[in-house]
């Protein structure tokens, strides 16, 4: 590896040690709240005990070190970029080192309140080390150094308790095996919680890897079904010698593959979200042009019904990413039908007066909703909210790609209006909500 890569993946680490790092430090927000209230409370209740400054002085140096911790760990400016990671090291080793100068003292006092309390806070700080998410593995042999310190503490102060040689090496003993053992608590520790997310990593590889295996398969699919209507029509096109039959059969098929492109559009929206090329269109003529690659999509066993609209709209939206959209839905249709059943195409007029169903974030003006409905079986509520989710579908490997509705989704969102699901047994309908610009407006 040359030095560029090597200086490169330098920089790629240390954000994320400094993010691991700031994790480790101040823990969830409760328990950083409580940490502070105690600290305070500590500080006030030396003073209050034996009117030593000592307390509320140590209290406010320790907040002053989280805070300069704190700021130095979450700046993301390029001010002090290449020193920041020395810095948030500083930080987290002044921060430890302060916390641990007044329990280090009041042990050395003569007062058993003061020894118990200190004692206790130095548990508790290692406690703390074992249960907070674990820092950069370069900290790891600070923390245990606290732990000896605190064992040695400790030490110090009993010894002069022991009642000859034998009483001193249980005592030594006894604070070694203690100190051992959380050492190796923090080993162990921290490297179970490196293999569960080296796991977690390559679990989430490996859904990505099934994702774009679906993805694939998804696709292949709905070519297919694009490359059936374009065959159908080519087949029809040497059998019929009616000159506008076969002029009509060479409009679709250039439809059908307008519509091949779309999806490769489609495609592209979901990952780069593609811009929008809006054209006004009639509400009408969208809904008819639907009709006509549907009837040529859906087998015969399949009964397509459309409502015109009652009044002539206009809606202006990207017209091949819109019949795209739409096609999508019929197919999902098709295959909850399983191949039979009644297929309903129809597009209203509304607002929120007229439909109360209108999704909440659409208000102050009127849409155009385009329904797709057919008599399924229905889903319930929450296969419907993961429905919309990318690459979730119920359909066999290969048999789709899950993109369907989150493109429609997508596209309808992106156009200023919303995508609606709603589901009974023999009723499923999947709604696309788009600003009306026409006559039909209320």
């Amino acid at each position: 590896m040359n030095s560029h890569s090597a200086n490169s993946a330098g920089e790629h680490r240390r954000p994320d040690d400094i993010a691991l790092l700031f994790r480790g430090e101040f823990g969830t927000p409760v328990e950083l709240a409580v940490r502070f209230v105690v600290i305070v409370l500590s500080g006030l209740g030396l003073y209050a005990y034996l009117g030593w400054w000592i307390g509320p002085i140590w209290s406010a140096i320790y907040l002053l070190t989280q805070a300069l911790a704190y700021f130095v760990m979450s700046h993301r400016g390029q001010r002090f970029a290449s020193a920041q990671w020395p810095l948030a090291l500083s930080a987290y080793m002044l921060t430890t080192s302060v916390f641990v100068t007044l329990p280090a003292f009041l042990i050395t006092t003569d007062d058993p309140v003061l020894v118990f309390c200190a004692v206790m806070a130095l548990v508790a700080l290692c406690v703390f080390t074992l249960w907070r998410e674990t820092p950069p593995g370069s900290l790891l042999y600070f923390d245990i150094g606290i732990g000896w310190f605190t064992g040695a503490l400790a030490m110090v102060h009993a010894l002069p308790f022991a009642d000859g040689a034998m009483a001193v090496l249980v005592m030594c003993l006894t604070c070694g095996a203690a100190v051992g053992y959380y050492s190796m608590a923090m080993i162990t520790t921290r490297a179970a919680r490196q293999t569960l997310k080296e796991a977690a990593q390559r679990s989430a590889e490996a859904q990505k890897m099934e994702a774009v295996g679906r993805l694939a398969g998804g696709i292949s699919h709905d070519f297919n079904n694009l490359l059936t209507v374009l065959q159908g029509n080519l087949e029809l096109y040497q059998e019929i010698p009616d000159p506008e039959e076969r002029h009509m059969l060479v409009v679709e098929a250039h439809a059908a593959a307008i519509r091949a492109s779309g999806l490769v559009s489609q495609l592209l929206s979901f990952s780069r979200r593609a811009p929008l090329t809006p054209d006004d269109a009639q509400v009408e003529d969208v809904l008819a042009e639907l009709a006509s690659m549907s009837s040529r999509l859906l087998p015969a066993t399949i009964t397509v019904e459309t409502g015109p609209p009652a009044v002539r709209m206009m809606v202006r939206a990207d017209l091949n990413r819109l019949n795209a959209a739409l096609l999508n839905l019929v197919i999902n249709a098709r295959d909850a039908m399983e191949g039979h059943g009644t297929l309903r195409l129809s597009a209203h007029a509304v607002d929120r007066a007229r439909d109360p169903n209108l999704p909440p974030e659409l208000s102050g003006r009127a849409f155009v909703r385009f329904d797709v409905a057919d008599s399924g079986p229905g889903m319930s509520d929450d296969l419907i909210a993961k429905a919309v989710e990318p690459f979730f579908t119920t359909k066999p490997v290969g048999a789709g790609s899950g993109l369907g509705l989150p493109s429609a989704k997508g596209f309808a969102e992106q156009s200023g209006g919303a995508l609606l699901v709603r589901s009974a047994p023999g009723d499923t309908v999947v709604s696309i909500y788009l600003p009306l610009t026409g006559s039909g407006a209320p």
